[in-house]
C-alpha cells in the first residue's frame, strides 16, 4: 500500500500537460491509456516448458495518468502456476534506441520492451529479473534461470486485461 501511495504521489507531481511521451517507440507501443498486452499460456505450452512459472502476463499503462514527459508508467501483472493470487507492480520506462528500458518500482528489477511480429510486445527480463507484490507475499522472476525470462505478449482490447 505504501508503494502505491508513492507511485500516486509521483504521478501527481508530473508537470501540467504531462500527457506526452519521451519518444516514438513508447508512443507506438502504448498509444493510449487503453493499450494492453496479455498472454495466457495454454496447458500444452506449460507442459512443454516445465520450468515456466507464469501462466498469464499482462502489461499496460498504469491508468489515466499513465505518462509524463520523461517516463511511461506501466502496470505489469502475472499469475503463477498453482497460485490464484495476482502479482503486480509498476514500472517506469524510457525509450532507449530500439527498445524501452523499464525499472520496476521499489528497485524490484528491470526489463526491456520491444515491438515483435504481429503487433506483439517482446518483454526481456534484465539484470537479476523482476519482483512483484501479491495479496499475501512477494515473488521474483529470474532473468538468469528458468523459462520466465522472455515473453511474447499479443495486444488485446483494454477490457481484456486484468
Amino acid at each position: 500500500m505504501v508503494a502505491r501511495a508513492a507511485l500516486i504521489a509521483a504521478l501527481l507531481a508530473a508537470p501540467a500537460g504531462a500527457e506526452g511521451r519521451v519518444g516514438a517507440l513508447s508512443g507506438a507501443l502504448f498509444p493510449s491509456d487503453g493499450s494492453c498486452y496479455l498472454r495466457q499460456y495454454s496447458a500444452a505450452h506449460l507442459a512443454a516448458h516445465p520450468a515456466q512459472r507464469v501462466t498469464q502476463i499482462a502489461v499496460g499503462p498504469w491508468g489515466p495518468e499513465w505518462g509524463n514527459r520523461r517516463d511511461l508508467v506501466l502496470t505489469v501483472a502475472v499469475y503463477l502456476k498453482g497460485d490464484a493470487d495476482r502479482y503486480s507492480g509498476a514500472a517506469w520506462c524510457r525509450d532507449a534506441g530500439p527498445d524501452l528500458r523499464c525499472r520496476m518500482e521499489g528497485d524490484a528489477g528491470s526489463f526491456a520492451l520491444e515491438a515483435a511480429t504481429g503487433g506483439a510486445l517482446r518483454m526481456t527480463l534484465t539484470g537479476d529479473g523482476i519482483g512483484f507484490e501479491g495479496a499475501r507475499d512477494f515473488v521474483t522472476l529470474s532473468a538468469r534461470t528458468g523459462d520466465d525470462r522472455v515473453f511474447l505478449i499479443p495486444p488485446v482490447p483494454a477490457d481484456a486485461c486484468p
